[in-house]
């Protein structure tokens, strides 16, 4: 499922889209996914099947024992709860841990996880208890990478991105005058949809990125 829809890049636009300009979206709605995941570092929706991502548990010694190394709610005690960071992913079916080189997996109870953040269809973090976490060196996640649902705001972005491309691509349009005022779109770079992603557009992207998010 792409980021926007023809029903979505119709009401942007007020009119309907010629038959050239539905023949195009085929390409067009999967680049301008490609580069919004690519710009995020994520998905946003469930593309392909079920899978296990496995994450190393980064170490450290504490009152004179090895634990996980994380977020600390409080990190002077060892019985703290961390966060450990993972791909963001939605549908999160099970959480197993392993200790050592092609450790046995054991299925981690539900009660000695939480996922995060509470109470959204996505997760990019496990808050953890460390009475496991001292000796697990591997968590692996089943589930679906992305968020699953697209949000609403890159939904918006998506369908801006369309809807200028489109009309760019229109018999070499590159300018409309509504009302009182004049709009100027930007055509697609040879990279992709680059050229046609306003500032506003980006900085609702930037606000996705792994990095920048707080846990």
């Amino acid at each position: 499922m792409s980021y926007t829809s023809q029903a979505l890049i119709e009401a942007k636009l007020k009119r309907s889209l010629t038959a050239a300009e539905i023949a195009s979206l085929a390409v067009l709605l999967p680049a301008i996914d490609a580069y919004i995941n690519k710009m995020t570092g994520t998905t946003f929706t469930n593309a392909g099947a079920i899978e296990t991502v496995f994450i190393d548990t980064p170490r450290e010694q504490v009152n004179g024992r090895s634990r996980f190394r994380g977020y600390y709610r409080d990190d002077a005690t060892v019985s703290a709860l961390a966060k450990l960071v993972i791909p963001t992913m939605n549908g999160i079916t099970k959480v197993e841990v392993a200790t050592g080189f092609k450790g046995v997996l054991n299925v981690l109870p539900s009660a000695q996880y939480e996922l995060y953040p509470r109470g959204k269809s996505y997760t990019y973090a496990l808050v953890i208890d460390d009475n496991w976490s001292s000796v697990a060196d591997v968590v692996c996640v089943t589930g679906y990478l992305g968020y699953g649902v697209v949000p609403g705001d890159i939904q918006m972005v998506a369908t801006e991105m369309a809807s200028s491309d489109v009309v760019a691509r229109t018999d070499g349009v590159l300018q409309e005058k509504v009302d009182q005022w004049w709009q100027t779109y930007s055509p697609m770079s040879s990279s992709g949809a680059v050229g046609s992603i306003t500032a506003a557009g980006m900085a609702v992207l930037a606000g996705y990125k792994r990095l920048s998010m707080d846990i």
